[in-house]
């Protein structure tokens, strides 16, 4: 199964074939493939995953690496009634030893959706998940090392937004605002589409609103709360078929962050991205 980042829009798989394509295509896609169970369920992780020891970790303090999971829940509106969707994004963590903020380093965004057929599977390409990962996104945290409560814009192929929260993303190439952030030679960042095969090069922004975190009795834990909106838009594609983006619509409900803590200062770190990727469900399979 593909590591997916984003979907496209399950309508646009028809619309060349369609010529009359029009106010009832929904109505079309929705008789053709029923939203009433034909999609893949969304499950949990499995259960005979095994958990992932990662030893002692040492420290009085927060300072330190930590991994992080972030669980969005939300429906993708292809069909009259949006399609259940969960994105999990996966970071490593740097907190310093003296708290102030801190720095998250993108390492892959997964996404499970439940559109009939496993239409619209997409993912990252190493390139724009190393040029997504290359800035840093910071978290302030409180006095005890914490993240508080506070709002976040992360954009994706977007720079010099006067107001990264309330500006209205680029429509477009030819706005001096996108940039191709993975250096490929495309505007915005790249997204590998598998059915119909294909690129498309997009601009994205998610806000984040977290409550303030909580740290776990033992010190190895920190989760919270969050709620989040993303608006995304494609700037060009390898075909015209490709350009529809779905709308994301977020639940108010069921988003949560959680990091575990697998260094202290100073310590070996044995964790990167590629590991964190390929052992997330062990890793957080216990968390609280």
């Amino acid at each position: 199964m593909p590591r997916a980042a984003l979907l496209f829009l399950a309508l646009s798989l028809l619309a060349a074939a369609c010529a009359d394509w029009g106010v009832d295509g929904m109505n079309r896609l929705e008789a053709q493939y029923p939203s009433g169970g034909d999609g893949d369920t969304l499950d949990a992780a499995p259960e005979d995953v095994a958990g992932v020891d990662i030893g002692e970790v040492r420290g009085e303090v927060t300072g330190g690496t930590w991994l992080m999971r972030m669980q969005l829940t939300a429906g993708m509106k292809v069909f009259a009634d949006p399609s259940d969707m969960v994105l999990t994004n996966l970071f490593l963590v740097t907190i310093p030893e003296d708290g102030g903020v801190a720095s998250l380093t993108f390492c892959d965004q997964l996404a499970d959706v439940d559109i009939p057929g496993g239409m619209g599977e997409t993912e990252q390409p190493a390139a724009t998940r190393a040029a997504i990962g290359a800035i840093p996104i910071e978290v302030a945290l409180d006095a005890d090392g914490v993240p508080e409560a506070q709002e976040i814009a992360w954009t994706w192929g977007i720079k010099d937004m006067e107001d990264p929260f309330e500006d209205k993303i680029p429509e477009g190439p030819e706005d001096p605002r996108v940039w191709d952030q993975d250096e490929d030679g495309h505007p915005g960042v790249t997204i590998h589409v598998f059915q119909p095969e294909g690129d498309r090069y997009m601009v994205r922004r998610a806000i984040w609103s977290f409550d303030a975190g909580v740290l776990s009795e033992d010190g190895g834990w920190l989760n919270g709360a969050l709620t989040f909106t993303i608006d995304e838009g494609a700037v060009g594609a390898s075909s015209a078929i490709l350009e529809t983006v779905a709308p994301i619509i977020p639940s108010a409900e069921d988003n949560i962050w959680h990091m575990r803590k697998v260094a202290g200062i100073g310590e070996d770190l044995e964790w990167d991205c590629a590991r964190l990727i390929d052992e997330h469900e062990g890793v957080f399979k216990d968390a609280p």
